[in-house]
C-alpha cells in the first residue's frame, strides 16, 4: 500500500479495520518492540542518510500532518487506500503510546513513519505463512513524506525496520498491502517479500506478505 511518491500508504490497514485497540497480538507475534539502545545505534549508522527514533506524543501533530499530505497525494495518484476514517489521529496516538511508532528522519525532518509490533487482524489467519512456528513482527502504516518521494525513502525505511526487528532476534516480518497500490507492491517485491494470501476490507483487496529474515 503506497503512493505516487512512495507514499507507502502501502502499509497497512485496510481502513475499515477497526483500530489498533481492536487488533490482537498474533500467535507468535512479538509484543511491543522496545529497543531504545538499538535504535540509537541504528540512527548513528544511518548518519546523513537518515536516522531512526521512536515517536513521542510531541510528534503527533507532525505525524498527523504527514499522513494527511500522504492521503492527498495518494488520492491524486488514484490510490484510494486511506481517508479521514483511517488512519485517524486516535489510531496514530495509540501507536505512539504503545511505543510502536518509529520516525525515519533526514536532517531533522520526518521522511517516513512506520509501526512495528506483534499485532495483526484476524484475517491474517488465512495466510499461507511459510514461517509458521517462527517468531515474527508486523509492519503497519508505512508512510513516506511526499516531499521525499522518488528518493528511495520507502526502501530505506523498510530496511531500517528490518534492522530493528533482526536486532531483537525476531525471525520474520509480516505485513499487508493494498492491491491497488502498485508502488507499494513493487517495493515489497523488490525487498524480497513473498505474497502468501489476501483479504478484503472496506477499501477492497489487500495482499498478505512475508519475509524470513
Amino acid at each position: 500500500m503506497f503512493a505516487a511518491a512512495l507514499i507507502l500508504p502501502c502499509l497497512l490497514r485496510k481502513l475499515n479495520i477497526i483500530s489498533a485497540k481492536v487488533q490482537k497480538t498474533c500467535s507468535g507475534g512479538i509484543p511491543l518492540l522496545s529497543c531504545d539502545n538499538e535504535i540509537a545505534k541504528r540512527g548513528r549508522e544511518h548518519g546523513p542518510l537518515g536516522s531512526v527514533r521512536k515517536a513521542t506524543m510531541k510528534d503527533l501533530p507532525d505525524v498527523v500532518a504527514l499522513f494527511q499530505k500522504a492521503i492527498y497525494h495518494m488520492n491524486a495518484a488514484g490510490i484510494d487506500q486511506w481517508d479521514d476514517i483511517y488512519p485517524d489521529e486516535a489510531t496514530l496516538a495509540v501507536d505512539i503510546k504503545d511505543e510502536a511508532m518509529y520516525l525515519f528522519a533526514i536532517d531533522g525532518e520526518i521522511a517516513a513513519v512506520f509501526v512495528l509490533n506483534g499485532k495483526c487482524d484476524p484475517e491474517y489467519a488465512s495466510g499461507c505463512w511459510k514461517g509458521n512456528g517462527l517468531s515474527f513482527a508486523v509492519v503497519h502504516r508505512l508512510c513516506v513524506n511526499p516531499a521525499f518521494q522518488r528518493q528511495g525513502i520507502g526502501t530505506r525505511a523498510m530496511t531500517a525496520a528490518e534492522d530493528i526487528i533482526k536486532s531483537t532476534g525476531i525471525a520474520s516480518v509480516r505485513l499487508d498491502a493494498f492491491s491497488e497500490n502498485p508502488p507499494a507492491l513493487r517495493l515489497y517485491h523488490r525487498l524480497g517479500y513473498t505474497r502468501v494470501g489476501s483479504m478484503r476490507f472496506r477499501k477492497g483487496q489487500f495482499y498478505l506478505y512475508e519475509k524470513i529474515l
